[in-house]
């Protein structure tokens, strides 16, 4: 019940774009009711918004766990673990342009690494 209350506090901070208050009170709901999937997907959606990825993550899988049946949830952690692999790939890829003297690689289809000339 108590759970259900910071849900509500939640879409109020939601409502008024104070995101980092949203957070806080999802992650109170969550703390309250930790069997409920709606806390763990509505704070996942909120955390994804702020690219704040690890709860982001994390609670998609909660609620997708939670609730295996909801499709929602499902499509919400697929969507998640899609925006997380293209934020790895980025990040790997200006972690390679900022340092220039760093050989480039590449997978071959069999796991080995092909260095890149530049």
């Amino acid at each position: 019940m108590l759970g259900e209350r910071w849900l509500k506090v939640a879409f109020s901070y939601l409502y008024i774009r104070d995101f980092d208050r949203a957070m806080e009170a999802f992650r109170r709901a969550i703390a309250c009711e930790p069997d409920n999937p709606a806390c763990y997907f509505h704070g996942s959606v909120t955390a994804l918004r702020n690219e704040d990825w690890e709860p982001a993550l994390a609670w998609a899988e909660a609620a997708a766990r939670l609730a295996p049946d909801n499709v929602l949830y499902q499509e919400h952690l697929c969507r998640v673990r899609a925006l997380w692999a293209q934020r790895q790939t980025a990040d790997e890829a200006a972690a390679g342009a900022d340092s220039p003297n760093t050989p480039q690689t590449a997978q071959t289809p069999e796991g080995g690494a092909i260095e890149k000339e530049e």
